[in-house]
């Protein structure tokens, strides 16, 4: 306004944009979860809380899940980073195939058995539970690594879910019924080159 009545010009400060501001947050390629008093909420059974009962335990640092269930019953672990600072959830991403290894340190009755699936958004933004019977591990009385190699699925239908994975589902001995208690102490999703790396 002072240029256009002839007057002199006053500058005021540039005002620098925050770049970062429209930047989506880079997808996580990997998920570890070391479970303790904090984060015990991360691990729910909201879907079925008549047949699973979740709390921390501090004496064993592991999360102990009693079940006593009957079919399909499960419960759920979020892996969402959510509410993120951009305001937008950030998903882990398992599109590539190397990342589709499942590590749970966990221990219970070696004569159950465990499922883990994923759940995952799709384009249409509905959740998205993706199923895989092949894969159940024994439990072990000590606590061990359990591997599920999730890397031999080759659907190109499956990767914009692998690409956007919220949360996972826990089924033990599914279909059948099953009482019992399974301690989980740390849960990985991703690469193992990636999961050796963090063990050191």
């Amino acid at each position: 306004m002072s240029w256009l009545n002839g007057k002199a010009i006053k500058n005021n400060e540039v005002y620098q944009l925050d770049k970062n501001i429209f930047i989506t947050p880079a997808n996580r390629k990997y998920f570890f979860i070391q479970f303790d008093q904090d984060n015990i909420n991360t691990l729910d059974s909201k879907f079925h809380p008549e047949t699973h009962e979740i709390f921390y335990n501090e004496d064993s640092e592991s999360a102990i899940v009693n079940y006593n269930k009957y079919d399909l019953e499960y419960f759920c672990l979020s892996a969402l980073e959510c509410p993120h600072p951009k305001t937008s959830d950030l998903f882990v991403d398992l599109s590539e195939k190397e990342s589709r290894h499942i590590m749970v340190l966990a221990k219970g009755n070696p004569l159950h058995q465990l499922r883990i699936d994923f759940i995952g958004k799709e384009e249409d933004e509905k959740d998205t539970i993706l199923h895989i019977d092949a894969i159940v591990q024994p439990l072990q009385a000590d606590f061990q690594w359990l591997h599920f190699d999730f890397s031999f699925i080759d659907d190109s239908s499956t990767n914009y879910l692998f690409s956007r994975i919220r949360s996972f589902y826990f089924y033990l001995n599914p279909k059948d019924t099953a009482q019992g208690t399974l301690e989980l102490m740390a849960f990985y999703a991703g690469s193992l080159e990636t999961f050796e790396e963090l063990l050191g």
